[in-house]
């Protein structure tokens, strides 16, 4: 193997045994510029080091494209097995989720020997939320902070006592850095445009059969989460639709502006709340970017495993089996985990939106009722299903034209193609 020689910051000197030279080497210049400009003096205050949850050892680079990070001699071993037809996988799919690595070194320093893996970062941008997902929801559930104890900030990555309530360097209150589980995801869904989510559930069910053909468990699909902001922009007096666009852009350049017909005034306003209209909220916030991709797959179902699995149901008496008899421990053999992340983390998790219909006002665009029509079978029982939220709904328009038996097959069609579908309607007051 080669062997090169690095001046650590300290000026101590180590031997980096490179176990992988061949792999990922288009990316081998971009990953040592990263490395060598987080290591820079006047940099190096930015470099993010933080722990894993095994305790291993990770240092995330300014750019943060790249992730180095210790792993066990157990891990390396299976590491190196899976290698070759990890490589061709990624070669064949240039979609896979698999998350990449650059490269496999051995770092022998102080007397030590450390194994170390660099890998593309799946979270190269600040996000609101982090997820580990892995389908099981015994002990799935993240640890609440404790106030007093030492915590990373996931704004700035100083450490930071938890409860002082001090601020952080991005003029922000401290939030301690936390990797939520399957139990915490609260949100239920992660919404794909259609053509997208169909192509990642494919993606994901080849990756994961790849996984479970190398006997590979207890790997997790990381989700970061970025929100943003949706400015409403109601009219006014005298400006065209453009200028409130820019008008609202100019309030707040990093967020979205969306026309509404919402009241000007006051008395407008008040007016509008007996008609139904309401008032409209000024600040929509919601999910609108996902980070996506499958780590830690370098766990084998070693006797280890199978002893963990032994010691939870049968010591600690955890409830293993939900009423469909599918176990909700992480500890399970490959097949039986790929089955359980497929079923409750790919297919549940990742919405088909098909057959999703928004039925609004014409008079001010206000949201009615939104329907799944995927059972209605005619326009008859589509129409009933409308009239049951509103029953002085009349005269239904689909896509600038009126919605009626003849029209219904192909408003249906539609519906299997667009994430939501509006249907507009007068409504007698």
């Amino acid at each position: 193997h080669h062997l090169s020689e690095l001046r650590l910051p300290h000026r101590y000197r180590a031997t980096l045994e490179d176990l992988a030279p061949t792999l990922a080497r288009q990316a081998r210049k971009a990953l040592l510029d990263s490395v060598l400009d987080s290591c820079a003096a006047e940099k190096r205050p930015n470099f993010k080091v933080s722990g894993g949850r095994s305790g291993a050892f990770m240092i995330v680079t300014n750019d943060r494209r790249w992730i180095i990070k210790t792993i066990e001699t157990g891990e390396l071993h299976v590491l190196m097995g899976l290698l070759p037809d990890l490589v061709e996988h990624w070669s064949a799919e240039p979609g896979s989720a698999i998350s990449r690595l650059a490269g496999i070194f051995t770092l022998r320093t102080f007397g030590r020997k450390f194994h170390l893996i660099v890998m593309e970062n799946i979270l190269p941008t600040q996000v609101d939320a982090t997820y580990d997902l892995k389908g099981s929801w015994i002990d799935r559930t993240a640890a609440q902070p404790v106030v007093g104890r030492v915590y990373y900030c996931k704004h700035c990555s100083v450490p930071f006592v938890y409860g002082e309530n001090d601020r952080c360097l991005l003029n922000r209150v401290h939030t301690p850095r936390r990797l939520l589980k399957d139990n915490d995801f609260q949100a239920g869904r992660v919404l794909l445009p259609l053509n997208l989510c169909l192509a990642y559930k494919e993606q994901l069910a080849r990756d994961t059969q790849w996984l479970a053909d190398h006997g590979i468990m207890d790997y997790s699909l990381l989700l970061g989460v970025r929100s943003r902001i949706v400015v409403q922009i109601p009219p006014y007096a005298g400006g065209s639709a453009s200028a409130r666009r820019e008008a609202g852009s100019s309030r707040r350049h990093h967020s979205t502006s969306v026309d509404i017909r919402a009241p000007s005034t006051l008395s407008v306003a008040t007016s509008a709340l007996r008609t139904g209209s309401g008032f409209p909220a000024a600040l929509l916030q919601a999910p609108a970017y996902y980070h996506l991709g499958l780590i830690d797959y370098l766990q084998t179902y070693t006797w280890a495993k199978r002893a963990e699995r032994f010691l939870k149901v049968h010591l600690l008496r955890k409830t293993d089996c939900d009423a469909n008899g599918v176990s909700g421990l992480s500890a399970v053999s490959p097949r039986e985990y790929r089955n359980r992340f497929m079923r409750r983390v790919v297919n549940e998790l990742f919405v088909e939106l098909r057959d999703l219909v928004q039925v609004v006002r014409r008079a001010d665009n206000a949201p009615i009722t939104t329907l799944n029509v995927a059972a209605a079978r005619d326009f008859d029982s589509l129409w009933s299903m409308i009239v049951e939220t509103c029953p002085s709904a009349s005269n239904p328009e689909f896509a600038g034209k009126g919605l009626d038996q003849s029209s219904f097959a192909a408003f249906r069609a539609e519906c299997q193609d667009e994430e939501l579908s509006i249907i507009v309607v007068d409504v007698d007051r």
